[in-house]
């Protein structure tokens, strides 16, 4: 939960402007006992207590006058997130270590919209149809076939809400894992809706990728790919519902999550303090389905229990990229 509480508040005379600034820290610190079993490896599962969260967000607000504001926000991480020689190791071996940053943003924001620069990982529709709030080891969908993250720098433009619609327009530029000399540029536009209980979202994308021998992939997988995406959730009261699509409107693709049409569905129930829900995609034959029951002890204090598996319903033809696995995690977490 958003919480401002550092307020600088501080008045600046610059040029007879005066500027308002002030600076607020959110963050969020988890502990659980957890097991993740990748079959694709040993076989065994690793299990134990561990530091689940331990991030601080830090943002920025100016106001430059006449509407407009600048916004800039930082997030640090501890390397119990999903760094480490295996996932699932305990924290304790990790002790003392640094924070690492994460996602970080740059933006002016005005009566005319938004335009915004992140340092951030690949984001996809499809995932905002699974509302069910599990807490699992990042990284579950990076390894499951069915959507892949990479870190990358987009530049966003989004048109100030009307009537809950809100159109944007991007440019994503990633590296493919870290080769800088194979990067992949992805044009995006899109619209959203988010107005009472309803909220859906559409984009389309279109990616180019450098010749070979840069990009590591087969030559015929290079040129130019196209990509449809949407989804909606709908709050009922007595429950949240979500669907997402991943779908490719060509036939070429540069990494195999992306040669067959994926989909997504996810359900939320609260009752009273209790929420209960599930989240579950599919991409040829490739499956994820999480289970969740959440306690709130309060506002920013809970208990979560989540389980996780990942499935191919198939042998995987060689190039399809997927680990068969599961995972489950018990913790107490406050976010401030």
């Amino acid at each position: 939960m958003k919480k401002t509480i550092v307020a600088l508040a501080a008045l600046t005379a610059v040029g007879g402007v005066f500027a308002q600034s002030s600076v607020s820290i959110t963050g969020l610190v988890g502990a659980a006992y957890q097991s993740v079993d990748n079959s694709a490896g040993t076989g065994s599962a690793a299990r134990g207590l561990t530091l689940t969260n331990a991030d601080i967000k830090l943002t920025a607000v100016e106001d430059l006058g006449g509407g407009l504001k600048a916004i800039a926000s930082v997030v640090f991480e501890t390397p119990a997130l999903s760094a480490g020689p295996a996932p699932g190791l305990p924290s304790s071996g990790r002790f003392g270590q640094g924070l690492t940053r994460s996602d970080t943003s740059l933006g002016l924001t005005g009566s005319i919209g938004t335009l915004t620069f992140a340092n951030t990982r690949s984001t996809h529709m499809l995932t905002r149809g699974m509302v069910a709030p599990a807490n699992l080891q990042d990284g579950i969908y990076d390894t499951s076939g069915i959507i892949t993250r990479v870190g990358v720098d987009a530049l966003t433009y989004s048109i100030a809400p009307i009537s809950g619609f809100t159109g944007f327009i991007q440019l994503v530029e990633d590296s493919n894992d870290g080769n800088v000399h194979a990067g992949v540029f992805t044009h995006v536009i899109g619209v959203t809706y988010a107005n009472g209980p309803m909220a859906a979202g559409v984009q389309f994308k279109r990616s180019s990728f450098d010749a070979p021998p840069a990009y590591a992939v087969a030559a015929a997988n290079i040129a130019r790919t196209s990509r449809f995406e949407a989804f909606a959730t709908y709050d009922l009261g007595v429950a949240k519902l979500g669907v997402g699509y991943d779908g490719s409107t060509t036939g070429v693709a540069y990494n195999s999550t992306s040669d067959a049409n994926a989909y997504s569905l996810g359900l939320s129930a609260p009752v009273g303090a209790i929420t209960v829900g599930f989240n579950w995609a599919k991409r040829d034959v490739n499956s994820l389905t999480e289970y969740v029951v959440k306690y709130d002890l309060s506002k920013r204090t809970s208990l979560n229990a989540s389980f996780g598996k990942q499935t191919f319903d198939a042998a995987p033809a060689a190039s399809t990229t997927g680990v068969n696995g599961q995972q489950y995690r018990v913790g107490l977490y406050h976010a401030f």
